[in-house]
């Protein structure tokens, strides 16, 4: 069942670590991670120092793109699709906090409706 959910969570950010870092709080503590997380930091300087200790310690793929070239969400949100190797792609907004269940039971309304293609808000 694991690789059958395989979830890249996807996190466009832009000049907003201390909510982008919050969010991750709330992700490392997911009692179902997602297979990997994509972060596009459109900010003026990297942060990827601290988002990369603060998952050191789960079993969670990172891959952070500091791209400034990248001018807006959709341009972010396209460019981590382009990158994304799990086959199911979730776009968050990174100043959310996740309730630790937030990926199982977003797994749960897939498995339910084998039909669904897509979801969005609250689950």
């Amino acid at each position: 069942m694991l690789n059958e959910f395989m979830i890249s969570a996807v996190v466009p950010t832009k000049n907003r670590s201390h909510d982008l870092l919050e969010f991750i709080d709330s992700l490392v503590i997911q009692n179902f991670l997602p297979y990997e997380l994509i972060v596009v930091d459109q900010s003026d300087k990297s942060h990827f120092i601290q988002i990369q200790k603060k998952l050191a310690s789960i079993n969670i793929s990172l891959n952070y793109f500091h791209r400034t070239d990248i001018s807006s969400l959709v341009q972010a949100k396209s460019f981590a699709v382009s990158v994304a190797k799990g086959n199911y792609i979730c776009f968050l907004e990174d100043d959310i906090v996740l309730d630790s269940n937030y990926f199982s039971a977003l797994i749960e309304g897939f498995k339910h409706e084998k039909k669904m293609i897509g979801c969005c808000g609250r689950i």
